[in-house]
């Protein structure tokens, strides 16, 4: 078992990055001239960090959703969302439509919030999903409404949203002068309401981005799932779609399908547009000239698709999705750069500033840069649960965590010894410090650590603690983490099976299930503190029965049988933070020769499955 267990932990991949740190579940990121990376995230917030990474303005919206983020060019803030709930600051629109109301917020530099008003109408639901500004601060917008109140302007189209049978949603895309209190235009644009199959298929036509060329014509990027909507002038649905307004407001140039889904758009100042999303489970990126017309499209191999798209100074394109980063040329005959990233690592947006730093988050709060035509400096790039390798941006105090990152260690792993009992704190000429504290390390490499947090855990500061590693004492950036009070994470030995152990210590298989009535024992971490026991990396020398009143559920269809714990508490032989729980396969008859396990985790009162994942235990029935 110690060697499956070695195995669980050890198990890694190598990655690279330039610049990164954590902030919290990131929706949308923007960059400003200085370097400086601003986000949002979904739970209402805006977070600017310097281009050392260092968070310097954390503002937050309440509650709500908060979709997009651009900055003027005075420096100021605007957020576009759904039923934020920041106090209203000169609004547009002051009216409420119960749960769904779009919202629009400018902050000042200093996070001062200058303007915050709903904006949507009042007779239906609406949402901001896309947002940028011209050279002159006025903002530009696109989402959805089905509200048949939402204002429109003369010269662009304005499909009645009312009327037809059930709701019917349409894309709008506005612009606002830079106080937000004038509508110099706007557009909806939807489907024929008048569909058979509305109720069980609302009629959809959705923004999803916006840009401004440098004639200061917007294009916009959408989706929908009707078959031809009202203002096409060839072509037809379902699916995405780019249009252009002219720079006055009174016209579409173009309207064009893309015969695949439109997930971000940019913009060149020539007027061209770039288009990113997916098509046929892949990933894709398209160039449309300021016409209309395809100049090229580009698929890329990402199941997942490509959900971002940035240019830089040379009309590169910059892409992101699933868990990678990718450049190709601005003539898209080329690919650049390709890296991937951990689990959680990338995907969400990207920004490449005016210095040609490529900004990029990932959807749990992974913020990262990239020099572009630098060389990759080495950095903490992922901290993860070692048990259940899921990033959560929390650790907590007993928790053994792995570390993914580029020049972390020596380039050949070495695996610690403990030494009188302890395991080290240096090892390879590489150290782990926790807010200034050496942790006991288990594994090093160039690529991964693994190591013990250790409990009790000191020098946390507000909740946050600062992982630093030192490669031959020269070290590298902080990693920054809120510390919990668990972070439970179970070992796996393949896909959703977990490390289990039967009772005659021999290891659970399909070939080798656990019998009805005998003891089995699962491997986790992150169990937390437990008063009056310390984990420092010692090798446990014996059993301390933590949580003898937990519970391990087992299920699988309508079978539910629910056992109390023998033994939760650490393995004699085995370092302090890894825990076995053994538990009893129930006696009652299994439907089926695979249970799945849940356990009740300390300080809990809830169950919950173990690390948030299925997990499965092989039974004889």
């Amino acid at each position: 078992m110690r060697f499956l267990i070695l195995l669980a932990i050890l198990a890694s991949t190598a990655y690279c990055a330039d610049f990164t740190t954590y902030v919290g579940p990131v929706s949308a990121i923007a960059t400003d001239s200085t370097g400086d990376t601003y986000v949002t995230g979904s739970n209402a917030f805006v977070t600017k960090l310097d281009p050392a990474g260092n968070i310097v303005l954390s503002v937050s919206l309440g509650t709500g959703y908060a979709n997009a983020i651009a900055l003027d060019p005075a420096g100021n803030i605007w957020v576009g969302g759904q039923d934020l709930s920041t106090p209203l600051v000169n609004p547009l629109q002051s009216t409420p439509v119960g749960n769904g109301v779009g919202s629009l917020v400018k902050l000042a530099p200093d996070g001062t919030v200058l303007y915050a008003s709903y904006f949507g109408g009042t007779l239906g639901n609406s949402g901001v999903n896309g947002i940028a500004t011209d050279e002159s601060g006025n903002v530009y917008v696109t989402g959805f409404t089905s509200a048949s109140d939402f204002p429109t302007t003369a010269g662009l189209p304005a499909t009645p949203l009312g009327g037809g049978p059930g709701t019917v949603y349409g894309l709008f895309a506005a612009k606002l002068n830079s106080t937000g209190q004038k509508i110099l235009y706007s557009t909806v644009i939807a489907g024929a309401p008048d569909c058979a199959s509305c109720f069980a298929n609302t009629p959809s036509t959705v923004g999803a981005g916006i840009a401004i060329d440098g004639a200061g014509n917007a294009l916009v990027a959408g989706n929908t799932n009707t078959d031809v909507l009202l203002t096409t002038t060839g072509g037809s649905g379902p699916g995405g779609f780019v249009f252009k307004i002219s720079a006055a407001g009174n016209q579409l140039v173009y309207f064009t399908y893309l015969g695949a889904a439109a997930n971000a758009i940019a913009a060149d100042t020539s007027g061209n547009a770039y288009v990113a999303g997916s098509s046929n489970n892949e990933g894709f990126a398209t160039k449309l000239s300021p016409t209309g017309a395809t100049g090229w499209a580009t698929p890329l191999a990402s199941p997942k698709g490509v959900n971002a798209i940035s240019l830089d100074s040379a009309d590169n394109v910059w892409l992101t999705g699933g868990n990678f980063v990718a450049e190709l040329s601005a003539d898209g005959s080329a690919l650049l750069f390709s890296a991937q990233f951990p689990a959680g690592g990338a995907g969400q947006d990207i920004a490449v500033d005016p210095r040609d730093v490529v900004h990029f988050a990932s959807s749990l709060g992974l913020i990262s840069t990239i020099a572009e035509g630098q060389p990759l400096a080495p950095r903490a790039l992922s901290i993860v649960n070692a048990g259940s390798g899921q990033l959560s941006g929390t650790i907590a105090p007993g928790e053994i965590i792995s570390i993914y990152g580029l020049g972390l260690g020596p380039t050949s792993p070495m695996a610690a010894t403990p030494e009188n009992g302890l395991y080290p704190a240096s090892l390879g000429g590489v150290q782990v410090l926790v807010n200034g504290n050496a942790i006991p390390l288990l594994y090093v490499s160039a690529s991964q650590i693994n190591a013990e947090i250790p409990s009790p855990l000191n020098g946390v500061v507000n909740g946050i603690a600062l992982v630093q590693v030192m490669n031959n004492s020269a070290p590298l950036p902080d990693f920054r983490l809120a510390v919990a009070t668990s972070v439970f994470g179970a070992f796996y030995s393949s896909g959703a099976y977990l490390a289990v152990t039967n009772q005659d210590g021999t290891v659970n298989s399909e070939t080798n299930p656990a019998k009805a009535g005998s003891y089995v024992s699962l491997w986790a971490t992150g169990f937390g503190s437990v008063p009056g026991v310390a984990m420092d990396g010692a090798v446990a020398t014996a059993a301390n029965n933590y949580c003898g009143s937990c519970l391990v559920t087992f299920t699988s269809f309508s079978y539910k049988v629910t056992e109390t714990v023998q033994y939760a508490g650490p393995s004699p032989g085995l370092i302090d933070g890894l825990m076995q729980i053994n538990a009893m396969i129930p006696t009652a008859q299994s439907p089926t020769p695979q249970l799945q396990v849940s356990f009740a985790a300390p300080g809990t009162t809830f169950e919950t499955t173990l690390d948030q994942l299925l997990g499965f235990v092989w039974v004889s029935k």
